[in-house]
């Protein structure tokens, strides 16, 4: 099973993703770092993220080292050069404001960078892509389904992601998951569906909470963002 420092991927994970797990692992891991951080290297995953806006899908970690975190230089310094040299990308840009490099392969593009608090790098890829990524729970596809019924059939962005509870390290907190449809709709539809589903209107979004779930719907003008988050995964 793949492993993305230290999170097994299985089935519910696409191939994409996957391949990005080895990608990450050999940019920020390979044997460069390995040669110059002669202690334990053990990146630990800080946060995953899994995002879709308007025909372009990105993926991307946060990770950091529970111990001698200065080694985190070190490892971007030769993160850069294992892109470049060893995986075939291109260095694009530098923007040192941001303490980020741009790299580029193909029609996608990866950017590394370092983040103060806490004390991490940043990594991500992101390319063209036809479809979102599956939504993991049928509450987001029921919501969805009527929107569509109701005129908002565009998916113009979702994403995922979710953060490690520090105190146990074995476990993220509940991941939260962001779905905004786009077009107009009829309101009407969507309100009586919620009604008989019984989430309840607190003035501003419509929101439930059932089986360790938390659904909260917001209507706009023409679009509608739906925010779900859930039960703790454990690493």
């Amino acid at each position: 099973m793949t492993d993305l420092f230290g999170l097994e991927l299985d089935d519910d994970w696409d191939d994409g993703w996957k391949e990005f797990a080895e990608l990450a692992g050999r940019a920020l891991e390979g044997d460069h770092a390995r040669r110059v951080v002669t202690d334990r290297l053990e990146l630990v995953l800080y946060k995953w993220r899994d995002r879709y806006v308007r025909g372009t899908r990105m993926r991307g970690v946060q990770v950091l080292r529970t111990v001698n975190s200065e080694h985190l230089e070190v490892v971007f310094i030769l993160g850069v050069r294992a892109l470049v040299t060893d995986l075939g990308w291109t260095h694009d840009s530098s923007e040192p404001e941001f303490g980020r490099d741009v790299f580029k392969k193909g029609d996608r593009v990866a950017r590394l960078w370092r983040q103060s608090e806490p004390a991490s790098l940043v990594f991500d890829v992101s390319g063209p892509s036809v479809t979102p990524p599956p939504s993991h729970h049928p509450v987001l596809n029921k919501i969805a389904k009527v929107a569509g019924e109701a005129g908002a059939v565009r998916i113009e962005a979702f994403e995922r992601e979710a953060l490690l509870d520090m105190d146990t390290q074995d476990r993220f907190f509940p991941p939260v998951a962001t779905l905004v449809l786009a077009g107009p709709y009829t309101a009407n539809i969507i309100v009586s569906r919620l009604e008989a589903w019984r989430f309840t209107f607190d003035g501003s979004e419509w929101s439930s909470t059932n089986n360790g779930w938390t659904v909260s719907v917001r209507l706009q003008s023409d679009r509608i963002s739906v925010r779900l988050t859930g039960v703790p995964q454990t690493t």
